[in-house]
């Protein structure tokens, strides 16, 4: 160990410093006043710099729990989708199955319009090879057209006739009414939002209503003071308004107006009436109608809206008197066609037709995508179920 000239060597018996301990007091002598503010703005740094990364440990631990709660909004509205998807396929199923009896309808038809050209076109045959002078009564009878392939299928009776029903459904009209198509105080309150329209007539008396049923028009209208009578096929209704003191006759629709004189009437309605006629009946049902009102007089036509969903592909279908459904468009347009002046379309929505799909909660990331597939599937599952078109008889002049 080297030594600086004039210091005593230090004795390691008597216990003298050594290395270790010398270390140790150099180390923990009081630093120089440059070496402290150098040691002071360090700390300060690593002070600086621990605050600076637990305020970036906290924005990533917030970012991370934002981009978590945007994946868990995501799977949501996923769901919500994948579940309105499966809803509409749903729908778009029912309605398919509506229009494969449409198509057995039109196939049905067309092959009973076959049979028939042929059986005229038989008879005319049988007809030319008559001998002269021999009665048309002696005519054989032509040979039977060979059926169709397949099942058996009756022949559909016309709706406006009095034995249009079958027996069976007639014993069920009742019960089926009263479940379907709604109880008498509903159908009451249904029919009270066209009296507006009834009120503001010059002359509303009297007034013709087509296929009363059980009456609750006859009955709003008698409440009004208005002079009314009805026609209605089902000898079940007509008894039913008989003792509830209306007007109603059985008789078939169209031969009732045709039996009316010109300008008689103010007012001629038909509900739900229109989708059991076939369509050259509707145009003429339109025509007598516009014929018999006086100038000014109204034609109220109420009828299923197939715009919706739910009814163009299903509830239609449970009357099974239903021909066919009538788009607002097309009703309109007969209605307008034959001569009607200030002819509308109304939109009529059941309050009771059910609980509305919620939307998403406004803000929320998925509310522009979402929404309006919800507010466009209430409005063609759950808004207007039936529909209304409404004509006025144009003035002489018009």
């Amino acid at each position: 160990m080297t030594t600086t000239p004039g210091t005593p060597e230090p004795d390691p018996a008597a216990g003298g410093d050594h290395g270790v301990a010398r270390l140790a007091r150099r180390l923990t002598r009081p630093a120089t006043p440059p070496q402290a503010a150098v040691n002071d703005r360090v700390a300060e740094r690593l002070d600086r710099q621990e605050r600076e990364l637990g305020e970036l440990r906290d924005r990533v631990d917030g970012a991370l729990e934002l981009i978590n709660a945007t994946l868990t909004r995501h799977h949501e509205v996923l769901a919500r989708q994948d579940l309105a998807l499966e809803r509409f396929q749903a729908i778009v199923a029912r309605q398919d199955l509506g229009f494969d009896d449409l198509r057995d309808r039109i196939d049905f038809t067309r092959y009973a319009i076959d049979v028939l050209e042929e059986q005229v076109a038989s008879r005319i045959d049988a007809l030319g090879d008559r001998p002269a002078g021999r009665p048309v009564s002696d005519t054989a009878p032509p040979a039977p057209v060979p059926p169709r392939p397949g099942p058996p299928r009756p022949t559909p009776p016309r709706p406006t006739d009095p034995d249009a029903s079958p027996a069976a459904f007639a014993e069920l009209g009742a019960a089926f009414e009263e479940r379907f198509r709604g109880a008498r105080g509903l159908i009451t309150a249904r029919l009270e939002g066209y009296l507006d329209d009834v009120r503001a007539l010059a002359e509303p008396s009297p007034a013709v209503d087509l296929g009363s049923g059980r009456g609750e028009w006859l009955s709003l209208l008698a409440a009004e003071g208005i002079v009314a009578h009805g026609v209605e096929m089902d000898p079940r209704h007509v008894d039913q308004c008989l003792r509830l003191g209306l007007d109603v006759r059985r008789e078939d629709a169209l031969g009732h107006l045709r039996g009316l004189e010109d300008d008689s009437v103010g007012l001629v309605t038909a509900f739900h009436l229109a989708e059991h006629l076939p369509f050259d009946r509707l145009v003429e049902l339109a025509d007598q109608a516009l014929r018999v009102l006086r100038p000014g007089g109204l034609l109220i036509l109420e009828s299923p809206n197939p715009d919706n969903l739910t009814v163009g592909a299903s509830s239609f279908y449970l009357d099974p008197t239903h021909l066919r459904p009538l788009p607002p468009a097309l009703l309109q347009f007969v209605v307008e066609s034959r001569g009607f002046t200030g002819a509308e379309t109304r939109l009529l929505t059941r309050r009771e037709a059910g609980p509305r799909l919620a939307p998403p909660a406004p803000g929320s990331p998925d509310a522009e995508v979402i929404g309006p597939v919800v507010d466009l599937l209430n409005r063609m599952l759950l808004e207007a179920q039936d529909f209304a078109v409404l004509g006025s008889a144009p003035a002489p002049d018009a």
